[in-house]
């Protein structure tokens, strides 16, 4: 499980369209004396299809880590324009042995929204991790 105040680290990431309009995101990540975790995930390709492809290898990867502790599910996920930037913003359900949360994440878009959608995933879940594992 994640230790106080580790951050998991995204390490790595790949993305593939496929002619059948379908795409692939495969999201590497770190945990610091844990190990490595990597998640896939297969679904369409449409715009939104793409982001919701990536925060799931996202998600798919951290329920490695995180085991049976917690329970995650994508809500939604968009792109949107502020100060002059694309912004994607993920919102997630969380369920753990208490509780139940809902939480947000976002990463500025720099040409890549999709890898922006899998990093917006940790921004979400990162803090409510390292949180809920101090107060333990």
């Amino acid at each position: 499980m994640v230790a106080d105040q580790e951050r998991f680290k995204f390490t790595d990431f790949e993305f593939e369209r496929f002619p059948n309009g379908l795409c692939r995101a495969r999201v590497g990540l770190e945990l610091s004396g844990s190990g490595s975790y990597t998640g896939t995930f297969e679904g369409s390709g449409s715009a939104t299809g793409a982001l919701r492809c990536a925060a799931q290898a996202s998600l798919a990867a951290l329920a490695q880590a995180v085991g049976a502790d917690y329970t995650f599910e994508l809500l939604g996920v968009k792109t949107v324009s502020a100060f002059d930037k694309t912004i994607v913003i993920v919102a997630l359900s969380v369920r753990g042995e208490r509780n139940a949360r809902q939480l947000v994440g976002s990463y500025v878009c720099h040409n890549d929204s999709e890898r922006a959608a899998a990093i917006a995933v940790l921004s979400a879940t990162n803090r409510f991790l390292a949180n809920s594992t101090a107060t333990r």
